[in-house]
């Protein structure tokens, strides 16, 4: 799933809304979830928690760290909280931030956000290995990737 994140620092704090934009049905508009929270980073990683604005039913904790390269485009990390349905089941994921262009429009960044599929081209190798929720040998707890 690829979401929206924006971060901005307000009265000496950053804080930041988190949009999701899933289909329903084809030809039905999508339904979008929003979070707001609160960032802090912490020696090099970021710790963000959010609660869900509209239905109220979620809080989400997500660590991103960064790849330790001279430029950092993308940060990893793990998210957990609840799933959104009726089961409300504890989850977590792996997850990785990119940082877009500049000169992406809002209503550009929204239209790319949503469910892909995993042959999606937009989406490289590096990438998906660093979004693949299993645990490969040698790993004894599910943890980030680089």
């Amino acid at each position: 799933m690829r979401t929206l994140v924006c971060l901005e620092e307000r009265d000496g704090g950053v804080v930041y809304q988190r949009t999701e934009r899933m289909p329903v049905a084809p030809g039905k508009r999508p339904c979008h979830n929003r979070y707001v929270g609160a960032a802090v980073k912490l020696a090099d990683r970021l710790f963000l928690i959010d609660h869900e604005t509209l239905n109220g039913h979620e809080i989400t904790q997500t660590i991103l760290f960064p790849s330790f390269q001279s430029q950092v485009t993308r940060l990893t990390g793990l998210k957990m909280g609840v799933a959104d349905n009726s089961e409300r089941m504890p989850c977590c994921v792996r997850v990785v931030y990119q940082r877009l262009d500049e000169q992406t429009s809002l209503r550009e960044a929204l239209a790319q956000c949503g469910l892909l599929a995993l042959g999606d081209p937009s989406l490289d190798a590096a990438l998906l290995a660093a979004i693949q929720n299993d645990i490969a040998a040698g790993e004894y707890h599910f943890r980030a990737r680089h």
